[in-house]
Protein backbone atom coordinates (compact mmCIF):
# COMPACT_ATOMS: atom_id res chain seq x y z
CA UNK A 1 0.00 0.00 0.00
CA UNK A 2 1.13 3.63 -0.42
CA UNK A 3 0.79 6.67 1.81
CA UNK A 4 1.34 10.24 0.65
CA UNK A 5 2.49 12.96 3.03
CA UNK A 6 2.55 16.70 2.55
CA UNK A 7 5.97 18.18 3.32
CA UNK A 8 5.72 21.43 5.26
CA UNK A 9 7.25 23.20 8.21
CA UNK A 10 5.77 20.37 10.29
CA UNK A 11 7.79 17.81 8.33
CA UNK A 12 9.75 16.75 11.42
CA UNK A 13 6.51 15.73 13.14
CA UNK A 14 5.15 13.89 10.14
CA UNK A 15 8.32 11.84 9.76
CA UNK A 16 7.94 10.61 13.33
CA UNK A 17 4.24 9.94 12.83
CA UNK A 18 4.88 7.95 9.67
CA UNK A 19 7.57 5.88 11.33
CA UNK A 20 5.53 5.15 14.46
CA UNK A 21 2.05 4.78 12.97
CA UNK A 22 2.09 4.06 9.28
CA UNK A 23 4.72 1.37 9.00
CA UNK A 24 3.46 -0.42 12.11
CA UNK A 25 0.11 -0.69 10.31
CA UNK A 26 1.79 -2.46 7.40
CA UNK A 27 1.64 0.44 4.98
CA UNK A 28 4.77 -0.18 3.00
CA UNK A 29 5.54 2.84 0.82
CA UNK A 30 5.53 6.54 1.51
CA UNK A 31 5.44 9.23 -1.16
CA UNK A 32 6.79 12.56 0.03
CA UNK A 33 5.02 15.25 -1.95
CA UNK A 34 6.17 18.85 -2.13
CA UNK A 35 8.92 20.73 -0.34
CA UNK A 36 8.74 23.46 2.32
CA UNK A 37 8.79 26.93 0.76
CA UNK A 38 9.30 30.50 1.89
CA UNK A 39 6.19 32.66 1.83
CA UNK A 40 5.57 36.32 2.55
CA UNK A 41 4.47 37.17 6.12
CA UNK A 42 0.79 37.54 5.21
CA UNK A 43 0.69 34.02 3.76
CA UNK A 44 3.17 32.26 6.02
CA UNK A 45 0.56 29.76 7.31
CA UNK A 46 -0.99 28.85 3.94
CA UNK A 47 0.78 25.48 3.70
CA UNK A 48 -0.22 24.33 7.18
CA UNK A 49 -2.67 21.49 7.61
CA UNK A 50 -5.71 23.54 8.63
CA UNK A 51 -5.75 24.73 5.04
CA UNK A 52 -6.31 21.28 3.50
CA UNK A 53 -9.56 19.47 4.25
CA UNK A 54 -11.91 16.89 2.76
CA UNK A 55 -15.69 16.57 2.82
CA UNK A 56 -17.58 13.47 3.93
CA UNK A 57 -18.73 11.16 1.10
CA UNK A 58 -20.79 13.09 -1.45
CA UNK A 59 -22.77 12.02 -4.52
CA UNK A 60 -20.18 10.97 -7.09
CA UNK A 61 -17.35 11.20 -4.56
CA UNK A 62 -17.37 8.13 -2.35
CA UNK A 63 -14.20 9.27 -0.57
CA UNK A 64 -15.26 12.91 -0.30
CA UNK A 65 -14.06 16.04 -2.09
CA UNK A 66 -10.85 17.84 -1.19
CA UNK A 67 -10.92 21.60 -0.61
CA UNK A 68 -8.29 24.15 0.39
CA UNK A 69 -7.82 27.86 1.00
CA UNK A 70 -6.43 30.34 -1.48
CA UNK A 71 -5.56 34.00 -0.94
CA UNK A 72 -5.38 35.72 -4.31
CA UNK A 73 -2.64 33.98 -6.28
CA UNK A 74 -1.24 32.23 -3.21
CA UNK A 75 -2.79 28.91 -2.29
CA UNK A 76 -1.69 25.60 -0.89
CA UNK A 77 1.67 24.39 -2.23
CA UNK A 78 1.18 23.86 -6.02
CA UNK A 79 3.00 20.52 -5.86
CA UNK A 80 0.37 19.27 -3.42
CA UNK A 81 -2.46 20.55 -5.60
CA UNK A 82 -0.97 18.83 -8.65
CA UNK A 83 -0.71 15.58 -6.70
CA UNK A 84 -4.35 15.82 -5.60
CA UNK A 85 -5.49 16.56 -9.15
CA UNK A 86 -3.53 13.58 -10.46
CA UNK A 87 -5.12 11.06 -8.09
CA UNK A 88 -8.61 12.16 -9.32
CA UNK A 89 -10.58 9.99 -6.88
CA UNK A 90 -11.60 12.94 -4.70
CA UNK A 91 -12.31 15.14 -7.68
CA UNK A 92 -10.56 18.33 -8.70
CA UNK A 93 -9.82 20.17 -5.43
CA UNK A 94 -12.08 23.12 -4.64
CA UNK A 95 -10.36 26.41 -3.77
CA UNK A 96 -11.98 28.70 -1.21
CA UNK A 97 -11.10 32.39 -0.84
CA UNK A 98 -9.35 32.86 2.50
CA UNK A 99 -7.73 36.21 1.67
CA UNK A 100 -9.88 38.03 4.24
CA UNK A 101 -8.64 35.91 7.16
CA UNK A 102 -5.57 36.55 9.29
CA UNK A 103 -4.46 32.89 9.34
CA UNK A 104 -5.96 32.16 5.90
CA UNK A 105 -7.03 28.61 6.69
CA UNK A 106 -10.12 27.03 5.21
CA UNK A 107 -11.00 25.33 8.51
CA UNK A 108 -11.96 28.78 9.84
CA UNK A 109 -14.77 29.05 7.28
CA UNK A 110 -16.48 25.68 6.89
CA UNK A 111 -16.65 22.23 8.43
CA UNK A 112 -18.90 19.19 8.04
CA UNK A 113 -20.80 17.24 10.68
CA UNK A 114 -23.02 14.12 10.42
CA UNK A 115 -26.79 14.42 10.64
CA UNK A 116 -29.55 12.13 11.89
CA UNK A 117 -30.82 11.81 8.33
CA UNK A 118 -27.70 10.47 6.61
CA UNK A 119 -26.66 13.51 4.59
CA UNK A 120 -23.81 15.60 6.02
CA UNK A 121 -24.40 19.13 7.26
CA UNK A 122 -22.04 21.95 6.33
CA UNK A 123 -21.38 24.58 8.98
CA UNK A 124 -20.25 27.92 7.59
CA UNK A 125 -19.40 31.12 9.45
CA UNK A 126 -21.98 33.87 9.04
CA UNK A 127 -21.03 37.43 10.05
CA UNK A 128 -24.57 38.53 9.19
CA UNK A 129 -25.97 35.96 11.63
CA UNK A 130 -23.52 37.31 14.20
CA UNK A 131 -24.83 40.84 13.76
CA UNK A 132 -28.44 39.60 13.92
CA UNK A 133 -27.68 37.77 17.16
CA UNK A 134 -26.55 41.03 18.74
CA UNK A 135 -29.63 42.80 17.41
CA UNK A 136 -31.87 40.10 18.90
CA UNK A 137 -30.28 40.59 22.30
CA UNK A 138 -30.69 44.36 22.08
CA UNK A 139 -34.35 44.09 21.03
CA UNK A 140 -35.01 41.81 24.00
CA UNK A 141 -33.61 44.42 26.38
CA UNK A 142 -30.17 42.91 26.98
CA UNK A 143 -28.07 45.77 25.62
CA UNK A 144 -25.95 45.91 28.78
CA UNK A 145 -25.14 42.17 28.72
CA UNK A 146 -21.44 41.38 28.39
CA UNK A 147 -20.22 39.44 25.35
CA UNK A 148 -16.78 37.95 24.66
CA UNK A 149 -16.56 37.51 28.42
CA UNK A 150 -13.00 37.30 29.72
CA UNK A 151 -11.43 37.99 26.33
CA UNK A 152 -9.46 41.00 25.14
CA UNK A 153 -12.50 41.94 23.02
CA UNK A 154 -14.99 41.89 25.94
CA UNK A 155 -17.67 44.54 25.58
CA UNK A 156 -21.45 44.91 25.83
CA UNK A 157 -24.11 44.19 23.22
CA UNK A 158 -24.97 47.88 23.01
CA UNK A 159 -21.36 48.99 22.57
CA UNK A 160 -20.78 46.41 19.85
CA UNK A 161 -23.83 47.56 17.90
CA UNK A 162 -22.70 51.17 18.22
CA UNK A 163 -19.40 50.25 16.59
CA UNK A 164 -20.69 50.74 13.07
CA UNK A 165 -17.27 50.21 11.53
CA UNK A 166 -17.23 46.69 13.00
CA UNK A 167 -20.85 46.00 12.05
CA UNK A 168 -20.45 47.21 8.46
CA UNK A 169 -17.19 45.27 8.06
CA UNK A 170 -18.98 42.05 8.99
CA UNK A 171 -21.96 42.75 6.74
CA UNK A 172 -19.48 43.40 3.93
CA UNK A 173 -17.82 40.02 4.54
CA UNK A 174 -21.19 38.30 4.35
CA UNK A 175 -22.21 40.07 1.16
CA UNK A 176 -18.89 39.91 -0.72
CA UNK A 177 -17.26 36.72 0.61
CA UNK A 178 -19.67 34.31 2.30
CA UNK A 179 -22.81 34.62 0.17
CA UNK A 180 -20.93 33.93 -3.10
CA UNK A 181 -19.08 31.07 -1.40
CA UNK A 182 -22.33 29.42 -0.32
CA UNK A 183 -23.58 29.43 -3.90
CA UNK A 184 -20.27 28.02 -5.14
CA UNK A 185 -20.21 25.20 -2.60
CA UNK A 186 -23.83 24.26 -3.25
CA UNK A 187 -22.78 23.51 -6.81
CA UNK A 188 -19.36 21.96 -6.12
CA UNK A 189 -20.53 19.75 -3.25
CA UNK A 190 -24.09 19.15 -4.49
CA UNK A 191 -25.62 20.52 -1.28
CA UNK A 192 -29.23 21.48 -0.66
CA UNK A 193 -30.19 24.53 1.39
CA UNK A 194 -31.22 22.37 4.34
CA UNK A 195 -27.69 20.95 4.53
CA UNK A 196 -26.15 24.39 5.08
CA UNK A 197 -26.07 25.88 8.58
CA UNK A 198 -24.98 29.50 8.91
CA UNK A 199 -23.31 29.86 12.30
CA UNK A 200 -23.17 33.27 14.02
CA UNK A 201 -19.64 34.65 13.86
CA UNK A 202 -17.93 38.03 13.78
CA UNK A 203 -14.50 39.02 12.57
CA UNK A 204 -12.11 41.84 13.39
CA UNK A 205 -10.69 44.08 10.69
CA UNK A 206 -7.46 42.08 10.33
CA UNK A 207 -9.36 38.81 9.86
CA UNK A 208 -9.39 37.25 13.33
CA UNK A 209 -12.45 35.76 15.02
CA UNK A 210 -13.91 38.50 17.17
CA UNK A 211 -15.48 35.87 19.42
CA UNK A 212 -14.44 32.17 19.48
CA UNK A 213 -15.19 30.52 16.14
CA UNK A 214 -17.75 27.73 16.61
CA UNK A 215 -17.21 26.43 13.06
CA UNK A 216 -13.53 25.72 13.79
CA UNK A 217 -14.57 22.56 15.62
CA UNK A 218 -13.72 18.85 15.87
CA UNK A 219 -15.92 15.75 15.53
CA UNK A 220 -14.70 12.68 17.44
CA UNK A 221 -16.53 9.55 18.61
CA UNK A 222 -20.00 11.06 18.41
CA UNK A 223 -18.91 14.25 20.17
CA UNK A 224 -18.62 17.74 18.72
CA UNK A 225 -15.92 19.82 20.39
CA UNK A 226 -16.81 23.49 19.96
CA UNK A 227 -15.14 26.69 21.10
CA UNK A 228 -17.06 28.32 23.94
CA UNK A 229 -18.33 31.58 22.40
CA UNK A 230 -18.57 33.22 25.86
CA UNK A 231 -21.73 35.00 24.78
CA UNK A 232 -24.23 37.00 26.80
CA UNK A 233 -25.49 35.22 29.93
CA UNK A 234 -29.30 35.40 29.94
CA UNK A 235 -30.97 33.80 32.95
CA UNK A 236 -27.77 31.90 33.62
CA UNK A 237 -27.46 30.44 30.12
CA UNK A 238 -25.12 31.44 27.31
CA UNK A 239 -27.34 32.91 24.58
CA UNK A 240 -24.89 32.10 21.77
CA UNK A 241 -24.41 28.53 22.93
CA UNK A 242 -28.17 28.00 23.00
CA UNK A 243 -28.48 29.45 19.50
CA UNK A 244 -25.81 27.03 18.24
CA UNK A 245 -27.51 24.04 19.87
CA UNK A 246 -30.74 24.88 18.06
CA UNK A 247 -28.94 25.29 14.75
CA UNK A 248 -27.31 21.84 14.95
CA UNK A 249 -30.30 20.01 16.44
CA UNK A 250 -30.35 17.68 13.42
CA UNK A 251 -26.78 16.56 14.04
CA UNK A 252 -26.25 13.13 15.57
CA UNK A 253 -23.68 14.51 18.02
CA UNK A 254 -23.30 15.51 21.64
CA UNK A 255 -22.23 19.16 21.86
CA UNK A 256 -19.31 20.10 24.13
CA UNK A 257 -18.30 23.74 24.55
CA UNK A 258 -14.60 23.98 25.36
CA UNK A 259 -12.68 26.78 27.04
CA UNK A 260 -10.11 27.79 24.41
CA UNK A 261 -9.38 31.28 25.72
CA UNK A 262 -5.63 30.72 25.42
CA UNK A 263 -5.91 29.88 21.72
CA UNK A 264 -8.51 32.57 21.07
CA UNK A 265 -6.09 35.20 22.32
CA UNK A 266 -3.54 33.72 19.88
CA UNK A 267 -6.19 34.06 17.12
CA UNK A 268 -7.05 30.35 16.93
CA UNK A 269 -9.81 27.97 18.03
CA UNK A 270 -10.50 24.30 18.83
CA UNK A 271 -9.60 22.82 15.43
CA UNK A 272 -6.33 24.77 15.42
CA UNK A 273 -5.36 23.29 18.78
CA UNK A 274 -6.28 19.63 18.25
CA UNK A 275 -5.90 16.70 15.90
CA UNK A 276 -7.50 13.27 15.67
CA UNK A 277 -6.37 9.86 14.50
CA UNK A 278 -9.08 8.31 12.34
CA UNK A 279 -9.89 4.62 11.99
CA UNK A 280 -10.50 4.02 8.30
CA UNK A 281 -13.12 1.61 6.99
CA UNK A 282 -12.04 -1.51 5.12
CA UNK A 283 -12.82 0.12 1.80
CA UNK A 284 -9.76 0.07 -0.52
CA UNK A 285 -9.47 3.32 -2.43
CA UNK A 286 -8.94 1.55 -5.75
CA UNK A 287 -12.55 0.37 -5.66
CA UNK A 288 -13.49 4.01 -6.21
CA UNK A 289 -11.32 4.38 -9.32
CA UNK A 290 -13.07 4.92 -12.62
CA UNK A 291 -12.11 2.64 -15.49
CA UNK A 292 -9.89 5.22 -17.17
CA UNK A 293 -7.65 5.42 -14.09
CA UNK A 294 -7.87 1.82 -12.97
CA UNK A 295 -4.12 1.77 -12.49
CA UNK A 296 -2.83 4.38 -10.07
CA UNK A 297 0.77 5.40 -10.63
CA UNK A 298 2.97 7.88 -8.81
CA UNK A 299 4.75 9.95 -11.41
CA UNK A 300 7.45 12.55 -10.76
CA UNK A 301 7.30 11.96 -7.01
CA UNK A 302 9.97 10.56 -4.72
CA UNK A 303 8.83 7.26 -3.22
CA UNK A 304 10.64 5.85 -0.24
CA UNK A 305 10.04 2.22 0.67
CA UNK A 306 10.53 0.43 3.94
CA UNK A 307 9.82 -3.28 3.93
Amino acid sequence: HAWATHSSDLDFFMRGFCKDKIFTNQLEDIAEVGKPRQLDPLNRWVDAYGNLEVTPPLPGYELGRIYYGKAGEVGLNPEIIDFIKAQKIQGPPVDIDTSWLMIRHVDEIITFIPSKFGKPLMLIVSPEAGVKLLQELSQQGYGQAAINRGLSTQTTVRAALKNQKLIQHNLYLQREKLDPLIEKLKLEFNLSDDQIIQVPAMFGYSGYSWWPNMVNSVVVNGELLVSNPVGALINGRDYTQEKFRRLVADASLNINFMDDKYYQNLRGSIHDATNTTRLGKNNPFWKSLSEDISELRFQNYEVRGQR
